[in-house]
């Protein structure tokens, strides 16, 4: 798995989906990741429960939500939203990229309709 995400590029330290895997801090995605395709409901349940892992011990995580929707190439799809970003992971393996995309912009390039929150994930205060 290779991806690296700098959100701010006055912030240098990156880190990449494997080091992230290997630090133990996102085991259910490590154990979700790469299995097959068509995956997307595994790997974004996989994200939610490391997420609320974190959250759980004080980690200071914003609002994340599990949407899923109906893609007209690919049916019944889940993904991930977090502070206006969309997160698929699925199909997830070394060789298939992690899209990271502003939200609306990612719903218009998939075309997911009929779209429902699966889960909520709200920060604490």
């Amino acid at each position: 798995m290779i991806i690296g995400i700098v959100p701010d590029p006055s912030r240098p330290e990156c880190c990449t989906a494997a080091e992230l895997l290997g630090s133990g801090l996102i085991t259910n995605l490590g154990q979700a990741w790469g299995k097959k395709d068509g995956d997307c409901h595994e790997i974004a349940a996989a994200i939610m429960l490391d997420i609320a892992t974190l959250q759980s011990q004080g980690a200071p995580i914003g609002t994340w939500v599990w949407y899923m929707g109906r893609c007209p190439r690919i049916g019944s799809h889940s993904w991930i939203e977090t502070d206006g970003w969309a997160i698929d992971a699925s199909n997830g393996a070394d060789d298939r990229p992690i899209i990271v995309q502003e939200s609306q912009a990612f719903r218009r390039s998939n075309g997911a309709k009929k779209i429902k929150e699966k889960m909520q994930l709200v920060a604490k205060r």
